[in-house]
C-alpha cells in the first residue's frame, strides 16, 4: 500500500501542477509566497513570468483589438500575429477600468483550477480505500498469500489512479478554453464600453450546432432566430452558475459552460435585425444619434483603425 510519506508526495506534485498552470496563464500575484517558494524549488524562474505573456491578460487584449479592426482583417491573422501586436508599444495601455476587470477574471478562475486540484487529491483517496476494500475482499475469498495481495492491490492502485490522471490534461485543457474565452468575452464588452459608453449594448452570435441552453438563453426563437439583446454590464460573469445545479442557472455572458464559443457583438443604436442576412444593419437613411466616445487609433500589422 502507499505510506503517508508517498501520499504526501503525490499531492505535492499536484499542488506544483496548479501553481504553475496559476503562475503561467492567470497571475502570479494570486498566489501566496509560500506557493512561489514551492515553484522556485522545483526550477520555475517566477521573476522572468511577464503580464504580457498570461492567458488572461493576452485573451482579454484580443478580444479589445477584435472589436476595433474589422471582421476580414481577424479572421485573415494569426495568433501569432496578435502575441506580437500585444506585446509590442502599439498595444494601447488599459486603462483602470479595464485592469479592475482582469483582476476580477483572475479571481474567477482560480476557482476553476483549485477545482482540478481538489478533484484529483480526492481521486487519488478514493482510489485508496477502493484498493484496500478489494485487497481485504480477495484475500478473504481467494484466500491467495499476503505477498500475493500485496502486489495485486498495489496494481489496482496504480490503474485507478493512472486513470483518473489521464485525465488531468483534458481538464486542464478546458480551463484554458473557458479562461480565454471568458476574458475574450471581457474584452469585447471592455471595448464596447470605451467607445460607446455604459449605455451600449451587445447581441449574441450563437452558432449553427449550439447547445439548447445557448440557443434559449441568446435566441429569441431557435437557431436561425432574432438574437436577444443585451446591455453591458447586465449579464453576471459565467461563474454565477458554478456550483448550482442546471436547473438554477441563470442567464451570463459568454462562455456559460465548456468548450462555449458563442460571441458577443456590438450593436449600434437604431440597428435593425435583417433576417436575411443575419446580421443588425443599419435601415434606409440612417443617421447615427450617439457619436462614439473615443477617437483614438490602433496601428495593426501595416494598416491603421481608429478605435
Amino acid at each position: 500500500m502507499l505510506t503517508p510519506t508517498q501520499l504526501e508526495q503525490l499531492n505535492k506534485l499536484i499542488d506544483s501542477k496548479i501553481y504553475g498552470f496559476i503562475a503561467k496563464n492567470i497571475s502570479i500575484d494570486q498566489l501566496t509566497p509560500e506557493q512561489i517558494k514551492v515553484l522556485k524549488s522545483i526550477g520555475v524562474q517566477v521573476d522572468k513570468i511577464l503580464p504580457k505573456d498570461l492567458l488572461t491578460y493576452q485573451s482579454f487584449a484580443l478580444g479589445m483589438i477584435s472589436g476595433a479592426i474589422p471582421k476580414s482583417t481577424l479572421n485573415a491573422t494569426n495568433y501569432e500575429a496578435f502575441k506580437k501586436y500585444i506585446g509590442s508599444t502599439k498595444m494601447i495601455p488599459l486603462n483602470s477600468y479595464e485592469k479592475g476587470v482582469i483582476r476580477s477574471l483572475e479571481r474567477q478562475s482560480l476557482s476553476d483550477v483549485a477545482g482540478i486540484g481538489n478533484k484529483y487529491k480526492k481521486t487519488i483517496g478514493e482510489a485508496l480505500n477502493t484498493s484496500e476494500r478489494q485487497y481485504f475482499e480477495d484475500t478473504l475469498r481467494r484466500n491467495i498469500q499476503e505477498g500475493r495481495a500485496k502486489k495485486e492491490s498495489l496494481r489496482i492502485i496504480s490503474n485507478n489512479i493512472a486513470k483518473e490522471l489521464d485525465s488531468f490534461g483534458r481538464d486542464f485543457d478546458r480551463v484554458v478554453q473557458t479562461i480565454s474565452h471568458n476574458a475574450f468575452t471581457e474584452g469585447r464588452e471592455a471595448f464596447y464600453v470605451k467607445n460607446y459608453g455604459n449605455d451600449a449594448k451587445y447581441w449574441v452570435d450563437v452558432f449553427q450546432g449550439a447547445c439548447t441552453w445557448c440557443v434559449k438563453s441568446y435566441l429569441t426563437g431557435g437557431i436561425g432566430s432574432e438574437p436577444k439583446v443585451f446591455k453591458v454590464g447586465e449579464l453576471p460573469p459565467p461563474n454565477a452558475n458554478y456550483g448550482k445545479k442546471k436547473a438554477d442557472w441563470v442567464v451570463t455572458k459568454p462562455s456559460s459552460h465548456p468548450y462555449c464559443r458563442c460571441t458577443i457583438n456590438p450593436l449600434p443604436e437604431g440597428y435593425v435585425w435583417n433576417q436575411d442576412t443575419q446580421q443588425f444593419e443599419p435601415p434606409k437613411d440612417f443617421k447615427r444619434k450617439v457619436e462614439r466616445k473615443s477617437k483614438v487609433k490602433i496601428e495593426f500589422g501595416d494598416k491603421r483603425y481608429e478605435i
